[in-house]
């Protein structure tokens, strides 16, 4: 995602995808890409990103402009007064600096840091995640590789990145999800599986 650049957006409305496209690159024979359908909440941010005002906001003009034919959406500039200059030389966000970012996150919200842990740790949550919905049957195990690009049955996503979990924390997991899906619902345990009869 963060190799992402303006000729990767597509704006223009069509009947299916109203509110334009972004297509993310792919990262090997692993990570295929794929194109991204957005919504109504991601056009209203990517509008206000690209607008006058927005982070992205010189950088749009330059390029409506004719000044170059490209730029990166998550460029590796830092900002000033709020956006990112125009300069010649313009990079993506280096994967490093979003875990220097999270590291300052957790510091900000006193979260202690646990050695190793970055953005493929948020990576691995997607997966289980995604894990759960495959097996309540929610989405289809192509869905889930779909959304954080890979492919394929037996995909690294279930090999390796899905966290192995006892019943137990299955069940408080989706206490979890329930409360975070429906807040004003009241929070009711899935019913464990039936056990053998005593003989």
């Amino acid at each position: 995602m963060i190799r992402c650049f303006r000729s990767h957006l597509r704006l223009e409305a069509t009947a299916a995808e109203p509110h334009g496209t972004l297509s993310v690159p792919g990262g090997g024979h692993r990570k295929p890409g794929g194109v991204i359908v957005l919504d109504a909440h991601q056009r209203e941010a990517l509008d206000q990103a690209l607008s006058g005002e927005g982070v992205l906001g010189p950088l749009e003009a330059a390029h409506r402009a004719g000044a170059f034919t490209d730029y990166p959406l998550f460029p590796a500039n830092r900002l000033v007064g709020g956006q990112v200059p125009v300069r010649e030389e313009r990079k993506p966000l280096h994967r490093r600096t979003l875990n220097d970012w999270l590291g300052q996150l957790e510091t900000s919200l006193g979260i202690p840091h646990v050695k190793g842990r970055g953005m493929h740790g948020l990576r691995r949550g997607l997966a289980t995640a995604a894990e759960d919905l495959v097996e309540s049957h929610e989405i289809h195990e192509g869905v889930a590789n779909a959304l954080g690009g890979w492919k394929g049955a037996g995909s690294v996503r279930a090999r390796r990145y899905v966290k192995k979990r006892p019943e137990e924390a299955r069940r408080q997991a989706a206490k979890v999800r329930q409360r975070i899906r429906h807040p004003q619902l009241p929070t009711v345990a899935p019913k464990a599986p039936p056990s053998d009869p005593p003989e």
